[in-house]
This record gives C-alpha cells, sequence and structure tokens, in this order.
C-alpha cells in the first residue's frame, strides 16, 4: 500500500538576491551589519543569517589592511606620531607624568646610593696598564 504524499507548497518571500562579494566588500570596509544592509536594501537579519561568516572574514581583512597602512605611515613615511599610536597599542607604552614627588624622592634615594657606593671603572687606564698594553 502506497501513501501519497502531497509536496508542501513553499511560503512566504522569494529569497532576495544578494551578492556575497558585495558583502564581503562593504565588511572589509569596516561597515557596520546596518550600513551594509542599508546599501544593499536589505535587513540586517537577513544578513546576518546568510553572511555572517562572509562579513567576519571581510571585517578581519579590513583591520588587516589598516593596520597595515599604520605601519607603512610609521615606518615608510617616518610619521612619528603614528609610531607613538602604534607603541601604545602594541608595546604598551605609556607617557604618563610622574608626580614631582615621586620623582623627586626616586631622584634623593639614587643620589644617596651613588654616593655610597663606589663608583666601578672598568678597564681604568693606569700608566702602568697602559704600557702592558701598548709595549711603551
Amino acid at each position: 500500500m502506497y501513501i501519497k504524499v502531497k509536496k508542501k507548497k513553499k511560503t512566504g518571500r522569494k529569497l532576495l538576491q544578494i551578492d556575497p562579494e558585495k558583502v564581503a566588500q562593504l565588511a572589509g570596509m569596516l561597515c557596520t551589519s546596518d550600513e551594509i544592509a542599508a546599501v544593499l536594501d536589505c535587513s540586517k537579519d537577513t544578513l546576518e543569517k546568510r553572511f555572517s561568516a562572509i562579513m567576519k572574514k571581510g571585517r578581519e581583512c579590513g583591520k588587516v589592511s589598516l593596520k597595515r597602512a599604520q605601519f607603512v605611515s610609521a615606518i615608510r613615511d617616518k610619521n612619528i606620531t603614528m609610531q607613538i599610536w602604534l607603541g601604545k597599542q602594541y608595546l604598551h607604552q605609556r607617557n604618563d607624568p610622574i608626580s614631582d614627588e615621586n620623582c623627586k624622592g626616586q631622584i634623593m634615594e639614587w643620589i644617596e646610593r651613588m654616593s655610597r657606593e663606589p663608583v666601578p671603572v672598568e678597564n681604568e687606564i693606569t700608566k702602568e696598564n697602559y704600557a702592558a698594553s701598548t709595549g711603551i
């Protein structure tokens, strides 16, 4: 005995045609989902459901391009401001001002320590070792 199964009719809107290349290009320009949806005339939800992986990869590629441009500006173009900014971002450098009291205390400790301890002099030149080293 065979059972006849009726095919289910598709309901809902026709699938909107969206160019994945355009999505990737806009994401690579670091556009938000709202901005991409507005340009492509679709909903943000549609984009995020159908193209989340493409948008993520596009945004990562956009970040890499931006970093590359920053490094070129800092290194090739010798942009000091960009060098400082990159140092703060990636090398955790800072330019916090030191309080006067803290600085004075550190300087005074250093001066006191240096006045107590003899300063070691490596390879001190004396008449004896000069004559020995030159053969005079």
